[in-house]
């Protein structure tokens, strides 16, 4: 290790290497630009090849940005892989604060495990830069040989480090308005396709795949915070994601020591298994939260969150839009079930009673004939035409209930006409506060509670059977159980009854499940969620 040869420059010519290197530094907007400018003034001085420089975020407690000029084949391979990755002492010296002035580091892990032509670098000096009190970054520079600067150049370059310290501050504020500028012309272009899609699935994933292909952060998602009344111990589902190829350089160039007590989360990762950074957003006026994660450390600032809450609230026009287009569509539909519901009334019903009252007429007129043969027919064609009757009063009343009738007295009107069945002894309870549901939810449950109770009075040889109502604020749980002799599920395939059920309340929202062992009764259970505005909103019509 040998001294640079000591050199003293008048203070006229120290005054003119300074101004040359603030005028070249002005015009540089990016800390690689910096380098580049200030390198050839400092290689005519001291002889320099190379320099580089890490520009620090204080806010982020991480280096953010590395540029460089001049650097040796083993330092500039593959995009400066060298100078991006693990850390290195003038850098622990610089965050633990004992980094005050130019400095000679005669270890550098960096010089040390690069491979490759490094051109005679052995040592470098580094120069803390900082502004107003504000640490702002490392400029390290280097010449060939294993030579040491000597105290007059170390003065020299603190000086420097002032200078090019503004010159890093300065290029530090104008990236972070370029990558705010880019990000919101970005946004502008996300929201206006956001609004195109009228699915709420759709929305949410577009959403996520947006923050990644076009803001370009590393991980995205979208999770639902409401919890399953029926499992409370679950939590907060992500129901929509995406996240960037693993290979390379990950977001922006980002890290800190894998010490710092924030390497690791706080909670468990979401999206990325080895996410080291992330952050949430609430989308206003819905269960949903926008998350991002991170396999840097520190990756996310105030703009950042700034751009999220801003993101956020365009999700919500969105979701508010989905939802105003399907309660519209649902309007539409209404009005055309209630003209077909008319029509079906006006026309084939009432051709169907005409035709009951003909056949009762023949029956009367040829009572007192010897026509067995004819009173048995008249007797199948009035029970055909009954039934094509209640046949279709159902449909009519499928396609228009009658309006403002409650659940619970319409459940009771259905049930009526079975409880003339004395073998079998029916109980219902049920609260008095059902909410009101919407149409097609109140007939799918109707339908199911009746082909239920069919089911128990052809098969089950029951002498109870109970129908409960619960409504537990967040779901409606309707239980029909009965003592007869039951079934061993296993070993019985479904019958198109039971899949019908099943299909009306899973199309409802809900789940169906029904339980039954030999000799000990069936149970059948309905969950419905209570219409919410984000979960079942099917508008009133």
């Amino acid at each position: 290790m040998t001294d640079m040869q000591d050199f003293a420059l008048d203070e006229p010519s120290t005054l003119r290497i300074l101004k040359e290197l603030a005028e070249v530094l002005n015009e540089a907007n990016d800390v690689s630009a910096a380098m580049a400018a200030i390198l050839p003034r400092l290689g005519q001085v001291l002889g320099l090849s190379t320099a580089w420089a890490f520009r620090y975020d204080p806010s982020r407690s991480s280096f953010v940005e590395v540029g460089a000029s001049g650097l040796p084949p083993a330092l500039a391979k593959e995009d400066t892989a060298a100078l991006k990755s693990g850390w290195c002492e003038c850098q622990s010296q610089f965050v633990d604060g004992t980094l005050r002035r130019a400095v000679n580091l005669v270890r550098c892990s960096r010089l040390r495990d690069a491979t490759g032509d490094k051109q005679g670098l052995v040592y470098h000096a580094s120069i803390p830069l900082q502004s107003n009190g504000k640490p702002l970054g490392i400029l390290n520079v280097a010449a060939s040989g294993p030579t040491v600067f000597t105290e007059n150049a170390l003065a020299l370059l603190t000086t420097i480090g002032h200078q090019v310290a503004i010159a890093v501050d300065r290029a530090g504020i104008l990236a972070e308005q370029r990558e705010r500028s880019k990000k919101s012309q970005a946004l502008s272009q996300i929201t206006a396709e956001l609004v195109s899609f009228v699915e709420r699935d759709e929305i949410l994933q577009f959403a996520a795949d947006s923050l990644v292909k076009h803001l370009h952060y590393e991980a995205a998602g979208i999770l639902n915070e409401e919890r399953d009344p029926t499992a409370p111990e679950a939590g907060r589902c992500l129901i929509a994601a995406a996240h960037a190829d693993a290979e390379g350089e990950p977001g922006e160039y980002s890290y800190a020591r894998d010490t710092d007590p924030a390497a690791v989360l706080d909670e468990e990762p979401v999206i990325l298994s080895n996410a080291r950074s992330s952050l949430e957003i609430n989308i206003p006026q819905s269960p949903f939260i926008l998350r991002l994660e991170s396999r840097k450390l520190h990756v996310f600032t105030d703009a950042d969150k700034e751009l999220l809450e801003s993101f956020a609230w365009h999700m919500t026009a969105a979701l508010e839009n989905e939802r105003l287009y399907h309660q519209s569509v649902k309007s539409v539909q209404w009005r055309e079930r209630r003209r077909l519901a008319a029509d079906l009334h006006d026309a084939v019903s009432q051709r169907l009673f005409s035709a009951l009252l003909l056949t009762r007429s023949l029956s009367l007129a040829n009572k007192g004939a010897d026509t067995k043969a004819q009173g048995a027919t008249l007797t199948r064609i009035q029970n055909l035409i009954a039934q094509s009757q209640q046949e279709m009063r159902e449909l009519i009343q499928t396609l228009r209930p009658a309006g403002g009738e409650k659940f619970l007295e319409a459940l009771k009107d259905r049930l009526s006409p079975f409880q003339a069945y004395e073998a079998v002894k029916f109980e219902i309870t049920a609260p008095a506060d059902i909410p009101d549901m919407d149409p097609q939810t109140q007939q799918a449950l109707l339908k199911v509670v009746d082909e239920a109770v069919q089911n128990t009075l052809r098969h089950a040889q029951a002498t109870t059977l109970s129908i409960r109502i619960l409504n537990d604020t967040r779901e409606l749980i309707i239980a029909i159980e009965d003592n007869g002799t039951g079934f061993d599920v296993t070993n019985t395939q479904a019958g198109l009854g039971t899949s019908t059920m099943k299909e009306r309340v899973e199309q409802a929202g809900g789940t169906f499940t029904l339980h039954s062992k030999l000799h000990e009764g069936t149970r059948v259970v309905i969950r419905i969620p209570l219409a919410t505005r984000w979960l079942s909103d099917k508008g009133d019509m």
